[in-house]
């Protein structure tokens, strides 16, 4: 006949599945508890290193760059040598202009109205003085300063 294995009681079959997943579930809940907690740490670094980062760049935001300062250094020495060579008081020099203005535009050397014109179109339009200067001439010292330095370049 047929050998069979003892017969266990229901009861023992079901305390032992009860045991038995007990048992299995225990370290699925400890590595579960384990991963989720390592997952926070790691978000918690992420957003550390993240904040970290936008600080850093809102701390570096207003700093200029080195190109930003070279030029800013050369526009100070330019503006200092531009301060030597031509001061904003001018140098005035021992000399008039007389009635040059009226004789270069009557001997052709100029148009005095196309000569007016350039300067109208260079959104620098001449002040009265400088246009008594070129019709009518002056008797006024000759001063080379901000404010008429390209007049004087053409009008020379």
């Amino acid at each position: 006949m047929m050998e069979t294995s003892p017969k266990v009681p229901e009861e023992q079959e079901v305390s032992t599945e009860i045991q038995g997943s007990s048992s299995d579930q225990a370290p699925t809940k400890l590595t579960t508890q384990l991963f989720r907690r390592y997952h926070a740490v790691c978000a918690l670094a992420m957003l550390g290193i993240y904040l970290l980062g936008l600080g850093s760049g809102y701390r570096l935001w207003g700093i200029p760059t080195p190109e930003q300062l070279a030029a800013h250094r050369q526009e100070a020495e330019m503006e200092n040598i531009m301060a030597q060579v031509n001061p904003a008081e001018g140098y005035t020099v021992a000399a008039h202009f007389g009635h040059m203005g009226p004789k270069m535009g009557g001997d052709g050397v100029f148009d005095g109205t196309e000569f007016e014109q350039v300067y109208q179109q260079a959104n620098q339009p001449l002040s009265e003085e400088q246009l008594r200067i070129l019709k009518e001439g002056s008797d006024s010292p000759i001063v080379f300063n901000r404010q008429n330095a390209y007049f004087l370049l053409n009008y020379f």
